[in-house]
């Protein structure tokens, strides 16, 4: 299973949310990065980000920049994105997507 640094941003900006963020980042950084590989979003990232991005400003479609940016991710390494929000990434060309909430 892989994680993109964007994901992990989401988590911790989560994480810090309540009063007490401790017990959810000693979860993230104990239980959760030792079985993952972490993936950064970098200069081939960048470009497949802003080649989405532009297809869909073509197309008349809005989607949000954090959004995309995972996408882009998964797209360079070929992975297939795994989310509940399948809607935010229906339109982005070439994305294989898995709900991870149905059977």
């Amino acid at each position: 299973m892989c994680v993109a640094t964007i994901v992990l941003g989401e988590l911790y900006t989560w994480a810090y949310h309540p009063t007490n963020p401790a017990p959810v980042i000693q979860r993230i950084e104990n239980d959760f990065l030792p079985d993952v590989k972490v993936l950064e979003f970098d200069l081939d990232c960048a470009k497949e980000f802003g080649r989405a991005r532009g297809q869909l400003f073509q197309q008349g479609i809005s989607v949000s920049p954090v959004d995309l940016m995972i996408a882009a991710v998964a797209l360079v390494h070929k992975l297939k994105l795994v989310t509940h929000n399948t809607a935010d990434y229906q339109n982005v060309s070439g994305l294989r997507l898995d709900d991870w909430s149905t059977p």
